[in-house]
């Protein structure tokens, strides 16, 4: 039986999602899916690792933990116990078991959990003192030192400090980050919800990154043609002439619309935010649509599943806004919906999984977990 246990949630990206390119910014939350990560000591110097969904072991002798490309997600367990070296006493060995649907996720979202929950589980079996601040520069240091990646700083950001019933916006230029508490209630007349189709992730996911290396071409464009690194500090008269009037004639126009649609991220990362503090729900489901609009005719993401659901919402009087939503693997649908009108709209649901054969998942931010602790089991 493992000593500690673990479960490390999902990240969800509602608008920026693909502000890395920009550096821009990102609204986030946790999510409903887990990794499980259970530790226990040993006593040969080893430190023995277990990936369930794959099957694989690998076994590391803790006194010559050095990055090897071949180790994949397992550099990220040693990376931890590099950084930590100094800090755990009587150190003779640990096996580390990782387990739950998360694993299937994208990169990003699977070497996030395991980096953050590895630093966790061992902090507490060793009895290591760390702030937040301190655990921060030590994940940034498993990826940026010992992995040479860049750090994933949205996911690990919204992992880290993110707390119970809030959403968590990430400025990928500065590395700041707040946390926002969900103006939606129970007993509010609008209710924020997240319906996962359980689409199969493979399309969707090669669809992205595809979309994801456009965008970093055309703003790798950008900063060399105006000397910007990101919309910011940018004279707006100018950005918008040559965004949305034509105006930068030699700039390529494949680029300006994809800038074009990097712009507007931006300015509903931004709206989303100001309705969230102001507590207009109405406006929030707004952007979602606005959002959704963006992404359909700005990038030309198509997935039939997630769209025949935002149009089925969209058709809905009760409902204020609905778009898509990234999630590590094939994406979700958020929505704003008056809370009297959400059990009619389930009938929708069930004609979903009737029409597409997957069994959706319906859920609320309160439904969800910050990274926790639970009882081991046998």
């Amino acid at each position: 039986m493992p000593d500690v246990v673990l479960e490390v949630p999902g990240v969800n990206r509602y608008t920026g999602v693909f502000a890395e390119c920009s550096s821009g910014k990102v609204l986030c939350s946790v999510n409903n899916l887990s990794l499980f990560i259970a530790i226990s000591k040993r006593t040969d110097g080893l430190l023995f690792c277990t990936n369930c969904l794959t099957g694989e072991h690998k076994k590391f002798q803790s006194s010559s933990l050095k990055y090897k490309k071949e180790d994949k997600w397992g550099n990220y367990v040693k990376a931890v116990f590099v950084a930590l070296e100094k800090k755990i006493k009587n150190f003779r060995g640990v096996t580390i078991t990782l387990e739950g649907l998360l694993l299937s996720a994208d990169y990003d979202t699977v070497r996030s959990a395991i980096a953050l929950g590895v630093l966790s589980v061992v902090k507490k079996l060793f009895g290591v003192s760390l702030d937040h601040a301190e655990m921060r520069q030590i994940l940034y240091s498993v990826f940026g030192t010992f992995c040479l990646e860049t750090v994933p700083q949205a996911n690990l950001l919204t992992l880290l400090y993110a707390k119970k019933n809030s959403f968590v916006l990430v400025d990928l230029e500065t590395a700041e980050y707040k946390v926002l508490s969900n103006p939606f209630k129970k007993t509010s007349e609008y209710g924020f919800y997240v319906l996962d189709g359980k689409v199969p992730p493979g399309p969707v996911r090669e669809e992205l990154q595809s979309i994801r290396d456009s965008l970093n071409v055309s703003m790798k464009e950008f900063r060399l043609y105006f000397k910007k690194n990101s919309f910011k500090n940018f004279d707006i008269n100018r950005l918008k002439s040559m965004l949305f009037m034509g105006g930068e004639a030699s700039f390529g126009s494949e680029h300006r619309k994809l800038c074009r649609y990097m712009y507007s991220e931006q300015r509903n990362t931004e709206d989303i935010e100001a309705a969230i503090e102001n507590k207009d729900v109405v406006r929030f489901g707004k952007v979602l649509s606005r959002n959704q609009k963006d992404i359909k005719e700005g990038l030309e993401l198509i997935c039939p599943e997630i769209d025949w659901i935002v149009k089925r919402l969209l058709d809905e009087p009760a409902c204020t806004g609905a778009g898509f939503a990234s999630n590590g693997t094939s994406g979700v649908v958020a929505f704003v919906m008056k809370n009297a009108e959400l059990d009619s709209f389930r009938e929708k649901i069930q004609m979903y999984e009737h029409i597409f054969g997957f069994k959706a998942r319906l859920y609320s931010l309160d439904d969800t977990e910050v990274a926790h602790f639970t009882s081991p089991k046998a």
